[in-house]
């Protein structure tokens, strides 16, 4: 009934071209024939006249509702011909296109009306079919678009498990490969199966692993096999990544069904082999002045997998050593070098180089293997310092002698007792005090040499008395870290006696005559002659000799008659004394002798008093 509806419906269109075809001219009268052959490859002859060839007309059935994997009967039989019965159609061109569907659309490669499929997957198909009568006329194509369902049942087709296996790449010239054999399978369903099953199995590399001339995967015996082997290999490039191995099963009428298998390669980081030292060594460089430290630290980075490494970046990152602090280095391969410099300019600067808030020095290496696998290593750089030490002490007490400063009228004594020494160079000092006041200036000398000065304040000569003797001393000194205590010492202050000198003074005097004529020596006559002489009373200068071998202020201490009875010596120059003797009345010759004794002392009970004696002589003239 389809059919005999489209042949009516093409009547008048039959009518038309019968009426203008096979004539002679321009004419409408049709072309006289007695048999097709006299009409030409476009016309038959009808009753007697030509009568021009109409296309045939292509209808597709519907469908219904397909599911992937399933056989579907796409029906072209309702397509006619209005030549019909004289002409018909003679063959079906089936063509399939995806509209919306992720995979390849079934071929037909049969010319029958009736074409059985299957999809491969679901999603939106477009059909077009063509038909074309016997003498050759092509109609307008036929469309239906089908959509294909998911396959609801039991997947027809099953591949085998995914696999997980990592890679090694060994051999000149290298080659990479899974570290472990690759076999794919797959099954079919025996519902699925309705005759001969052909195997198609595809791969798709991991995203940015493009097969090619140096990625290549080959199958074993081919990719036609149900269970092929598979070779997956570089030559050093990367590898690594999911390789998802599919497999589709066809028939003669399409998809049976498909399946996948996803081959993880895995790989591992590369390995980085570093140990900085626990702490670099410093130096003071005095004509900076400034902190140094330099180190070397061994290298070694290496591939678990054999994989080839992009090259290293090396970065040397510091933080927190101030605007002038530097820390760099070099990558020589096997080892990675650093330098480190600090300005110092106060002991506040020496954090910069170590210990301070917020410092940091850091070598950072990153590295990739040819996989793109990252690796990173972060070597702290850690600055250290060795404090000041003792190279010498004394193993007993120190005896040191004293001097007086007459200038700074204060006795003085002054003392190597330590040697000291910073293994790095750096600078030290004095920290705190020594435990005794008298004795609490330190000074350290470039040669190491640690000078203790003592000192006592002098009012009179009696103060020595407190400042010499034994004193215990504990000092300690620093470098910009660290303080270091001296092993403590006992300095005895000592003091020599001073020394007094008996001296004698002759003083010649003129005598003078008494006062009235009384008194004769000798007489002439009645003439004196010769009157009596008279030794004057007289006051003289004390001037003791004493001195001390420490140039210690002595005090001198007279007996009797001398005034006054004490007086101080300093330098050598005693304090002015004087004594007094008496007028005496003699006669010529004669000598008056006055002697006074003395003692003297520095301040300290010494077990002897040193003394002595000024005899003062007076003779007439």
């Amino acid at each position: 009934m389809r059919s005999a509806g489209i042949v009516e419906r093409l009547g008048i269109i039959i009518f038309v071209i019968a009426a203008g075809a096979g004539c002679s001219g321009g004419g409408a009268t049709p072309r006289a024939c007695q048999a097709d052959d006299g009409c030409g490859a476009a016309a038959r002859c009808v009753a007697g006249a030509c009568v021009g060839n109409a296309p045939p007309v292509a209808a597709i059935a519907s469908a219904g509702a397909p599911e992937a994997f399933a056989l579907v009967e796409l029906d072209g039989g309702g397509s006619a011909d209005p030549d019909a019965p004289r002409d018909g159609i003679v063959s079906h061109a089936w063509t399939i296109s995806a509209v919306d569907a992720p995979c390849a659309p079934p071929a037909v490669a049969g010319t029958g009306p009736l074409a059985r499929v299957r999809f491969g997957c679901a999603g939106r198909y477009a059909v077009e079919l063509v038909v074309r009568d016997q003498l050759g006329a092509e109609s307008a194509p036929a469309r239906l678009e089908l959509d294909v369902a998911p396959y609801a049942g039991t997947p027809p087709v099953t591949a085998g498990p995914d696999v997980a296996l990592g890679h090694l790449c060994q051999g000149e010239p290298l080659r990479c490969a899974p570290d472990g054999p690759v076999a794919l399978t797959a099954t079919l369903s025996a519902a699925a199966a309705q005759g001969p099953v052909r195997w198609r199995w595809t791969v798709e590399p991991p995203a940015g692993r493009a097969l090619g001339a140096d990625r290549r995967v080959t199958f074993s015996p081919g990719s036609d096999a149900a269970a092929p082997g598979v070779a997956i290999e570089t030559d050093g490039g990367a590898i690594s990544g999911d390789w998802v191995f599919r497999v589709e099963a066809s028939d003669d009428a399409g998809v049976l069904g498909t399946g996948a298998t996803r081959v993880s390669v895995g790989n591992r980081a590369p390995a980085i082999a570093a140990t900085p030292p626990p702490e670099a060594p410093h130096t003071y460089e005095p004509a900076g002045p400034r902190l140094v430290a330099a180190g070397r630290i061994p290298i070694s980075v290496t591939d678990p997998d054999g994989d080839p490494l992009e090259p290293r970046t090396v970065t040397w990152h510091h933080a927190g050593d101030g605007d002038a602090g530097a820390f760099e280095g070099d990558d020589l391969g096997d080892a990675l070098t650093f330098r480190v410099a600090v300005p110092y300019a106060s002991p506040a600067d020496a954090a910069y180089l170590t210990g301070g808030a917020g410092l940091e020095r850091t070598i950072v290496v990153t590295v990739a293997d040819a996989n793109g696998e990252p690796a990173r290593a972060e070597l702290p750089v850690t600055v250290g310092n060795r404090p000041p030490a003792v190279t010498s002490a004394p193993s007993s007490g120190v005896g040191i002698d004293h001097a007086f400063d007459a200038v700074a009228r204060r006795y003085r004594a002054t003392q190597e007792v330590w040697r000291v020494v910073d293994p790095d160079g750096d600078p030290i000092w004095p920290t705190g005090g020594t435990g005794d006041a008298a004795c609490d200036r330190l000074t350290l000398l470039s040669d190491g040499s640690t000078i203790i000065e003592c000192s006592g304040a002098y009012q009179n000569p009696y103060d020595l008395a407190a400042f010499v003797g034994t004193r215990t001393l504990s000092p300690s000194i620093a470098d910009p870290w660290t303080p270091t205590a001296l092993p403590p010492a006992q300095l005895s202050i000592g003091t020599r006696p001073p020394t007094a000198t008996s001296s004698t003074v002759t003083q010649l005097v003129t005598c003078s005559r008494p006062p009235d004529d009384t008194f004769c020596c000798r007489w002439s006559g009645s003439i004196c002659v010769q009157y009596p002489l008279v030794i004057p009373a007289r006051t003289y200068t004390v001037t003791p000799q004493v001195s001390d071998a420490d140039g210690d202020p002595l005090e001198v201490v007279f007996s009797t008659g001398v005034t006054p009875t004490h007086v101080v010596c300093e330098g050598g120059v005693c304090e002015r004394a004087t004594a007094l003797a008496p007028e005496v009345a003699t006669c010529t010759g004669t000598q008056e002798t006055v002697t006074q004794e003395f003692s003297v002392t520095d301040g300290v009970a010494w077990p002897t008093t040193p003394t002595a004696t000024f005899t003062f002589v007076r003779t007439c003239q």
